[in-house]
């Protein structure tokens, strides 16, 4: 009998237990959510004009010291959204005489075609930071000498070409010689 009693205690505690705890309804809303990945930044860049004309240059003095450059204007523009490293490259100048290699004065700074003749400078220049040497192998212009590549501000520019003849005894004397500068933009 006692199973009993136990029992019909337990079934009765049971019950009370259930009414005495409050009942909990349920509800729910949803979103619905979206997301669009920004794009990155693409390079842009405008170079304008697209012919440069030195017109004639006497060869560079043996001394160093008597240098002829040509300074042509030229625009070259950061037409993007985001800042960007310039890089830059020529081709040799031909012509019927021969060829003169193009060379940088990096490291050393030191402007001395004519121990090595048939050799010219090309370089752009009216950035904020340093300015931009060229060879026949992209580089970038750098932030400081030996330093990073420098980053293209948007909407920044370069407004100046220069170049700097080879020495006295090159070949080509009185011919033409024509070359090719390419510039690259990369987003920093």
């Amino acid at each position: 009998m006692r199973k009993y009693i136990y029992g019909a205690l337990a079934v009765a505690a049971a019950a009370m237990a259930a009414t005495a705890v409050p009942a909990f309804s349920a509800d729910s809303g949803t979103v619905a959510v979206s997301v669009t990945a920004q794009a990155p930044a693409a390079p842009c860049l405008t170079v304008t004009p697209g012919t440069v004309d030195f017109g004639t240059l006497p060869f560079s003095a043996d001394n160093g010291a008597g240098l002829r450059q040509g300074d042509s204007d030229i625009t070259v523009t950061n037409c993007g959204t985001a800042g960007q490293n310039l890089l830059g490259s020529t081709t040799n100048a031909t012509g019927p005489g021969g060829s003169w290699t193009a060379t940088s004065y990096y490291p050393s700074l030191t402007i001395a075609p004519c121990p090595a003749p048939d050799r010219f400078y090309l370089s752009i220049f009216g950035f904020t930071v340093e300015d931009l040497l060229m060879t026949g192998t992209p580089a970038p212009v750098l932030a400081s000498l030996g330093g990073s590549p420098a980053v293209f501000p948007a909407g920044d520019k370069v407004f100046r070409m220069s170049l700097i003849m080879p020495c006295v005894g090159s070949n080509g004397a009185g011919e033409a010689k024509t070359l090719t500068a390419t510039f690259t933009a990369v987003v920093a």
